[in-house]
């Protein structure tokens, strides 16, 4: 999702690396505690703009899109209605 709205020119392992980072920021002591190492499928919409807002955070830092970085990067998902219409198709699939 971050690198189709961002119009990331390469992906390299920083992005990588900021993708797993984000998705363990969001499984909590509780999931732990479940011996879950990942978040809920609940939680899925949630993660995922978490993770796309780490990854595009990387891609503005690094210069790696010629699109200028935006004020609320969260937001810059939060608008495009194609992101909630693959996340809904996600969720019924599961």
């Amino acid at each position: 999702m971050a690198l189709y709205a961002t119009k990331a020119k390469r992906v390299t392992d920083e992005i990588f690396v900021a993708a797993a980072q984000a998705v363990a920021e969001c499984v909590t002591s509780a999931d732990l505690d479940l011996r879950q190492i990942f978040p809920p499928q609940s939680e899925i919409s949630e993660t995922e703009l978490h993770v796309a807002t780490r990854i595009a955070e990387v891609i503005f830092e690094r210069g790696l899109s010629d699109l200028q970085k935006p004020d609320d990067i969260a937001g810059l998902f939060a608008s495009k209605s194609t992101f909630r219409t693959i996340g809904v198709w996600c969720r019924r699939v599961a």
